[in-house]
């Protein structure tokens, strides 16, 4: 089974999120250089763009696979 979760915010909120994560964008910046994290590469191209982009929505999603849950036990 495949669920995916889809996680809504504006460009402030996820500012705000990135801040509570990372701390500064600069510091993002210094731990991608130094471990080259595609996420973290990602997530500073995002707050580069949304940092000037406030009141646009982000759609984060993350996808989960796994056989052990079924529809029959979602019921």
């Amino acid at each position: 089974m495949i669920i995916t979760l889809v996680k809504k915010l504006s460009g402030r909120e996820f500012i705000q999120e990135m801040e509570n994560t990372y701390k500064s964008m600069s510091e993002l910046e210094k731990t991608f250089k130094r471990t080259n994290n595609m996420k973290m590469y990602v997530d500073l191209e995002n707050w580069k763009y949304y940092s000037n982009h406030l009141d646009e929505t982000i759609e984060l999603s993350e996808s989960l696979i796994t056989d052990k849950l079924h529809l029959n036990d979602l019921v």
